[in-house]
């Protein structure tokens, strides 16, 4: 009935349809030129040489914010017209506000009379808040051993804080305090830029070589790093620091011990910019009103056997500082910021991670405290051979690829023993000139 009701809607005679479907393809033309000449005053992307475009560019949106860091001295344009011959000019600078006015004008050859000549966009630049971390660090290998001298084994984990205000940085190499005749390691600190962590691979122990040594150089050097390029009393040269990526680099190939780690730092550019580097199977969330608005994702080339990080000239065969994931995040004041080893990723899932560090951070607790408060959790988890964990998930999707759930019977359950270190840093507006 429905073809016979479209048949009777076309046109009896030949000469009628072949009208019709000329009628049809103009239309169509002049819809495909009026798209067409839309596009050409279109921008398909623009990049800024800092700073957060707000909201994120489109083609189609005209109006943005630029927060560019507190320091920031200039920000750059690098727009990309949809049409390699259209003409882009930025002009204005006029003042409003807090910030200044920029306009970024496309103008595009006359195709056609649909065509649009001129298309504008604007971008009002302003300064965003001095956002920096509230930090604590809490660490807590899987063994109780005791070493000559009165020392504690501290596991195959390390991590730094770092604040460029400061000039200062604490790591498990130099500033962690310990904790009674536990080889607990913990550490504070203020006005926070940066924060990492580094996993050392254990299979390094079976040639004799402590993989912990490995890690704490890495941190300790790449925690340095990230304060080179910061001119005195803590003024940032915003536009020169190291980006994490280049800090850990500049890191792995400076490190004189063999070995390799899992790596996760992240940093704040002087303003509401987070960015992060993740190699491996460490990694950060970021929690905002008790939930996830941020995280990294594990980088594996297959079940337990993550990237890792080495010197180059020692371990050829080792990943690369290039090889990890980046991530650009705008964070906010009161945000909580998790960074962790994966000890703590295997043993608690992120439902439970994110519940228990806010409930803690709204109990007016420490970042430090609410580390420890997760990795206690964790390392309880860890010991729990009932535990659905996300480790036992892992090994259920490993052990399935090669055999049927009738085989294997009950679902693997249990938690994963292991060094746990967690970086927590909450965000604060800094008041500091």
């Amino acid at each position: 009935a429905l073809g016979e009701g479209v048949q009777q809607c076309l046109p009896s005679t030949v000469e009628g349809r072949v009208i019709m479907a000329t009628w049809v393809g103009f239309i169509f033309l002049i819809r495909l030129l009026i798209v067409r000449s839309r596009r050409a005053t279109r921008l398909s992307d623009l990049e800024v040489s800092q700073g957060i475009l707000v909201p994120p560019f489109s083609p189609d949106i005209t109006e943005y914010t630029l927060e560019v860091p507190d320091g920031a001295q200039s920000a750059e344009f690098f727009p990309v017209p949809w049409l390699s011959t259209a003409e882009v000019t930025i002009a204005g600078g006029k003042r409003r506000g807090t910030g200044k006015d920029y306009d970024i004008r496309v103008r595009a050859p006359r195709a056609n009379m649909f065509a649009e000549q001129e298309r504008q966009y604007n971008v009002h630049i302003r300064r965003a808040k001095r956002l920096v971390f509230e930090c604590g660090a809490f660490s807590r290998p899987k063994i109780k051993q005791k070493l000559g001298q009165g020392g504690y084994y501290t596991g195959e984990d390390a991590f730094f804080l770092a604040s460029a205000r400061q000039q200062r940085a604490v790591s498990t190499s130099d500033k962690a305090v310990k904790y009674d005749k536990w080889p607990y390691l913990s550490a504070k600190l203020d006005s926070v830029t940066s924060m990492g962590i580094a996993d050392g691979v254990g299979g390094w122990r079976e040639v004799g070589i402590d993989p912990g040594e490995f890690s704490r150089q890495l941190m300790y050097v790449t925690g340095q790093a990230l304060l080179i390029n910061t001119g005195s009393g803590g003024e940032e040269k915003l536009g020169e620091m190291l980006q994490p990526v280049e800090a850990l680099q500049f890191a792995a190939t400076s490190a004189e011990t063999p070995g390799t780690a899992t790596a996760t730092v992240i940093s704040l550019d002087g303003g509401c910019k987070l960015t992060a580097s993740n190699l491996g199977d460490s990694g950060y969330i970021v929690i905002r009103e008790g939930k996830i608005v941020s995280a990294s994702e594990p980088q594996l080339h297959q079940f337990n056997m993550p990237f890792q990080l080495g010197n180059p000239e020692i371990e050829v065969d080792s990943n690369q500082a290039i090889d990890s994931d980046i991530y650009d995040f705008r964070v906010k004041p009161g945000d909580i910021v998790v960074v962790a080893s994966d000890g703590l990723f295997d043993n608690l899932g992120y439902t439970e991670i994110t519940d228990m560090a806010t409930e803690t951070a709204e109990s007016g607790k420490s970042p430090t405290s609410i580390a420890q408060r997760l990795v206690d959790r964790a390392f309880s988890v860890s010991f729990d051979q009932n535990a659905l964990t996300p480790w036992a998930e892992g090994v259920d999707k490993e052990r399935l690829g090669w055999k049927s759930k009738l085989t294997l019977g009950p679902k693997q359950r249990g938690g994963k023993r292991d060094d746990i270190t967690v970086c927590v840093g909450i965000v604060r507006e800094s008041f500091a000139k």
